[in-house]
């Protein structure tokens, strides 16, 4: 995620934390968060001030951009301690911010993290796991769950309205989402039987089935397996980016209405997350430490432009001497 035009920041396995100032030309790993899981989700409000879930009910709070970290504990759900993965978090201000995970959890803090107050409501102690949360202000948030759930709530997620406005057939994998304003959205996925990953598209933000429209890819299902769509982000309302599995990239300029598959390096395997900066650089990160930049999204650019890089850890596991190695496909900068 970028916190602003050139500082941005990577999460990544084992508790590592990458960081830029420079608008992702070069990164560097920050001192040792402390620990050793799978870090799957972040939300910087500034350059300084952010916060990072994981698994194992891993919280990681910075206010110092990423010099010292501080572990924060989870609150309890169905009256026990929340061990499990936390996938999505999101914070509005400092202080106000949700986090959400498995077996249905949505817990809030207004105090930047010292105290988190569950909100799962009936969703408690269930196998849907909420694996997006974005919210608009403090009141106007939205959240996905697998099986093809939807939620919106209007007063700072007390209470939550649901739904499977993009059905329910072929147990749809919802796995990520984005506003682009309160009420324009998108959510991408894939259903299992499914032929094609699919990108769902709402302009009232309405739980109503009428209210969402599917739209088709231009990735097709391989035998079983239709490539699972995993993160979409938009610069403008009009320029947005879609990574997946397989290493496949989205993009479109008309708000959604259609979508055109960019051609990206060769090998770059699975892609988790994609972000785009304020003036439309765009970067994704992926299985074994690829990390893929595109200069713009907004414009039309050659594609050799996307420079993939992969980052290895040197032992592995990573300690506190490890050492990281950028291998690069040609020579470029990064």
């Amino acid at each position: 995620q970028f916190s602003s035009q050139n500082v941005g920041y990577i999460a990544a396995d084992s508790g590592a934390v990458f960081k830029t100032t420079n608008g992702g030309m070069t990164w560097t790993r920050l001192t040792t968060t402390g620990v050793n899981t799978t870090l799957r989700a972040m939300s910087f409000v500034n350059d300084n001030v952010g916060v990072i879930v994981g698994d194992a009910g891993t919280i990681l709070r910075t206010t110092d951009g990423g010099t010292t970290w501080s572990r924060q504990t989870p609150g309890q759900l169905a009256g026990m301690a929340y061990t499990n993965s936390l996938r999505g978090v999101w914070f509005v201000n400092e202080t106000t911010g949700w986090i959400s995970g498995e077996l249905g959890a949505i817990q809030r803090t207004t105090d930047g993290g010292a105290t988190w107050t569950s909100q799962a409501g009936d969703r408690s102690n269930t196998t849907r796991d909420v694996t997006g949360i974005q919210f608009r202000n403090a009141n106007l948030g939205y959240a996905i769950a697998r099986g093809g759930f939807f939620y919106r709530t209007t007063n700072g997620g007390t209470t939550w309205q649901e739904s499977r406005p993009y059905g329910s057939s072929g147990n749809p994998r919802t796995q990520n989402l984005f506003f682009t304003s309160d009420t324009t959205g998108f959510v991408v996925g894939s259903p299992q039987s499914a032929p094609s990953a699919f990108v769902a598209r709402t302009t009232t933000g309405d739980t109503a089935a009428s209210a969402w429209t599917v739209q088709a890819t231009p990735l097709a299902r391989v035998g079983n397996d239709a490539p699972r769509l995993m993160s979409i982000h938009f610069a403008t309302a009009n320029n947005g980016v879609i990574a997946s599995r397989r290493g496949f990239l989205l993009r479109t300029s008309n708000a959604g209405t259609t979508w055109t598959q960019e051609t990206n390096p060769a090998g770059t395997g699975d892609l988790n997350s994609i972000w785009v900066t304020p003036n439309g650089t765009a970067f994704a990160v992926g299985v074994g430490g690829v990390l893929l930049r595109r200069t713009s999204i907004t414009t039309s650019v050659r594609q050799e432009e996307i420079a993939g890089v992969k980052i290895f850890a040197q032992p592995k596991p990573a300690n506190g001497s490890t050492s990281f190695v950028l291998d690069l496909p040609k020579p470029a900068s990064v």
